[in-house]
């Protein structure tokens, strides 16, 4: 019975050690999803935070350049361009093998305009969006958040120009109080 019981407590033990690896995993997953940088500093500073590293990581640059209005955007509004950002820019992380990349926010006659440009690699956005692929689940996440803002999604590759995604949403600038 003693070596059933020492079999039994490693078993235990085991499964202990994959709950909380389980759980680390899921607390990042969430953190990830809406980073608390998104609520305690704004999206630009939340994106950088992002970004750098992944940069680092592929060894690509990031421009960026936005507006003050951001940063006025509904909470719902910057979760859902922090996560076309992220999909987007994991995307290249793992597909373009681009050197540059440009992230910039616009304000367009009535939108905001985000697109995410790379360098690298093109794709065929048709047979990307109708394939059973990672990609295509992504594209789909992507524009499912932007139609749930009155939002449209638009994707260009082309080789040799590489790879835009443009994100835009209804905007209107407030007024100064």
């Amino acid at each position: 019975a003693g070596s059933g019981a020492a079999d039994l407590h490693q078993r235990i033990t085991r499964a202990q050690r994959l709950v909380e690896r389980s759980a680390d995993a899921m607390h990042n997953f969430a953190r990830d999803l809406r980073p608390a940088a998104l609520d305690d500093l704004g999206l630009i500073p939340a994106l950088n935070a992002f970004m750098k590293p992944l940069a680092a990581r592929k060894n690509f640059t990031i421009h960026l350049t936005a507006f003050d209005g951001v940063e006025a955007l509904a909470n719902e509004q910057r979760i859902v361009l922090y996560r076309v950002a992220q999909k987007a820019l994991t995307n290249v992380g793992r597909h373009a093998q681009a050197s540059i990349v440009k992230l910039s926010f616009r304000q367009i006659k009535g939108t905001l305009r985000m697109e995410v440009h790379n360098n690298g690699k093109s794709f065929n956005v048709p047979t990307a969006r109708s394939g059973r692929t990672h990609r295509r689940l992504g594209l789909v996440g992507m524009r499912e958040r932007l139609e749930m803002l009155g939002g449209t999604l638009r994707i260009e590759s082309s080789a040799g120009q590489g790879t835009t995604v443009r994100a835009e949403i209804p905007f209107q600038r407030r007024a100064a109080a």
